[in-house]
């Protein structure tokens, strides 16, 4: 003897399997109608070249990323500073465009430059607005990239409520033994 409940459950199985199988058709023919005409081309060989490069790029790269003690602006306009000693040095492996990959060989300076970064109520930057030039476009695209993935697990808290805007250091330099 069959239950109301397993008669419902049942006529509901068979309604998802009927609306789910008239989607899938649905979805293959509009893919069929609208989908881009896709057709093989020849390629001479006069249309593909060779180009010589003196050097070999390693598209990820190594760096070491530090990050300065922040000021953070507080609800009244005024600007907390973090302590000097405050700084997170990370070691990261960053996937570099090729025109990027000189950015920290060996010998050569560490790229600094400021980000202004907005930090909600779950700790991850919401926006991320470059205030001072590294100097190079490849570094500051670089630091960008690495602020928007930072995730702050102190801020926002009681003394600075979300969200809280403040403005980072941020320095990349060849990684080091």
């Amino acid at each position: 003897m069959r239950t109301r409940s397993d008669e419902l459950r049942a006529r509901h199985r068979k309604v998802s399997a009927w609306s789910f199988l008239i989607a899938a058709l649905v979805y293959a023919a509009v893919l069929f109608v609208w989908a881009p005409q896709w057709r093989a081309e020849r390629l001479d060989s006069k249309e593909i070249r060779l180009v010589a490069s003196e050097r070999v790029v390693e598209s990820p790269m190594a760096v070491e990323v530090l990050f300065g003690p922040p000021e953070i602006f507080t609800s009244d306009g005024s600007v907390w500073q973090e302590p000097p000693d405050r700084v997170l040095e990370a070691r990261r492996i960053l996937e570099l465009p090729d025109d990027c990959a000189d950015l920290v060989l060996a010998g050569r300076e560490p790229m600094s430059g400021l980000v202004r970064l907005r930090v909600p109520v779950d700790g991850r930057v919401d926006r991320v607005e470059l205030t001072q030039t590294t100097g190079d476009a490849c570094g500051d695209r670089v630091i960008l990239a690495v602020a928007d993935a930072l995730l702050y697990r102190w801020l926002p808290n009681d003394q600075f409520p979300a969200p809280v805007d403040l403005i980072q250091p941020i320095t990349l330099r060849e990684m080091r033994n």
